[in-house]
């Protein structure tokens, strides 16, 4: 595969002959629809998260006390992940940020 920039915006590659143009606007749709893939892979934590504590909450247990434990455990990881999704999310607005601040300067 050869690699080769044929001006200042855009890459192309050759595999088998044929050239596949790479610009910036096809990076910035990248970007954008990797932040949406993020964004959707925390949605799916977030479920198994409260899934987790509905499962427990269901749960048969010997006493109050020990239910009570169960779901005192859960809920520590639970706001573990809560705040790693948190963080996460505010990596994710920062890129889109960036993203939208680079299309902007590229209309002008």
């Amino acid at each position: 595969m050869e690699t080769n920039l044929d001006t200042a915006n855009s890459i192309s590659t050759r595999d088998n002959g044929n050239p596949v143009p790479f610009g910036i606007d096809s990076a910035l749709t990248g970007v954008v629809a990797s932040i949406a893939m993020g964004e959707a892979a925390l949605s799916n934590l977030i479920n198994v998260e409260a899934k987790k504590i509905q499962q427990i909450a269901c749960m048969d247990f010997a006493s109050d006390e020990e239910k009570a434990e169960a779901l005192l455990r859960a809920n520590e990881t639970v706001s573990k992940t809560v705040e790693c999704v948190g963080k996460i999310e505010k990596m994710l607005a920062f890129k889109l940020h960036v993203s939208l601040v680079a299309y902007l300067a590229r209309q002008k």
